[in-house]
């Protein structure tokens, strides 16, 4: 019997999706946090709140709202309103509910000397200080972007920074086996998407006796979608398989909405041991 692998490199895919205005803090079991800032006077270090701002919306689970979104929210008293707190944690706590998040990120800023930054991780809930950790850094003197990442884990426990995607597996024969990687995960059908730790590389494999083989190579994103649909064609003794019989594409969807910024699939190389036929076939996706 005849056997065949099909291996599809992906180029590029990025997936973007743009979180709405919500009600409720948590979205599809994402916990939510705003960061919020206020300076004692202080003009060095301008950007340090935005900066912690991107370090965790590209590297934890978080549903992260800025302080310009917060603004959008309650408008552009709410510095005013922050300073008018002046750190009180039930205060803080207040403003959390206002923006209908689960925890505030307090960043304070003074300067006795060296820039002292003081971050606060309040529970909006109950005003109760989770975790806090200072910095301090010249007043000349940018803070690594290191350095900031390291106080994010300090302050936030482990399970914020693991972020997850999704494999979703569509084949047209049934009882056809399942391997991401070196683990199996079923039989054919699967219904429900298979979860997954990203952002990172797997390969699957969807086989079955008397067919040939589905191997793929590919990325997943954090909160994205991979749609795998294998068209598993049946051995043919004597008999060669046109490529135009075999066909395979991969769709993305992001955070439920479909959007794809960019996604290019490189090529789709096909082989038959015994006699090697190399093809390529350009896939582009909408």
């Amino acid at each position: 019997m005849k056997s065949a692998w099909t291996t599809i490199l992906i180029a590029a895919l990025l997936v973007a999706s743009r979180s709405e205005a919500q009600t409720h803090g948590t979205k599809a079991g994402r916990r939510s946090i705003a960061v919020l800032e206020f300076r004692a006077g202080v003009q060095a270090a301008p950007q340090v709140t935005e900066r912690l701002v991107k370090l965790l919306q590209r590297k934890s689970a978080l549903r992260v709202l800025a302080l310009s979104d917060a603004r959008q929210q309650l408008g552009s008293s709410i510095d005013s309103k922050v300073a008018d707190c002046e750190g009180k944690p039930r205060c803080i706590a207040a403003i959390g509910r206002r923006l209908h998040v689960d925890e505030v990120l307090l960043v304070g800023l003074t300067q006795l000397g060296n820039v002292i930054v003081d971050i606060a991780r309040v529970q909006a809930k109950n005003g109760r200080i989770l975790n806090r950790i200072a910095l301090t850094s010249p007043v000349d003197e940018r803070i690594p972007s290191q350095r900031l990442y390291g106080a994010l884990r300090q302050l936030l426990p482990r399970s914020a920074f693991l972020r997850y995607g999704a494999i979703r597996v569509r084949c047209n024969v049934q009882g056809a086996r399942v391997t991401i990687g070196t683990k199996v995960f079923g039989k054919t059908p699967i219904i429900a998407p298979i979860r997954v730790r990203a952002p990172n590389d797997y390969q699957i494999t969807i086989s079955k006796p008397g067919y040939m083989s589905f191997k793929a190579s590919f990325h997943v994103p954090p909160r994205a979608t991979i749609t795998a649909n294998a068209n598993l064609v049946p051995l043919m003794e004597g008999k060669h398989i046109p490529i135009y019989k075999k066909w395979w594409f991969w769709t993305a969807i992001g955070g439920g909405t479909a959007a794809v910024v960019a996604a290019t699939v490189a090529g789709i190389l096909l082989w038959q041991k015994s006699k090697p036929h190399p093809s390529v076939v350009q896939v582009e996706l909408p």
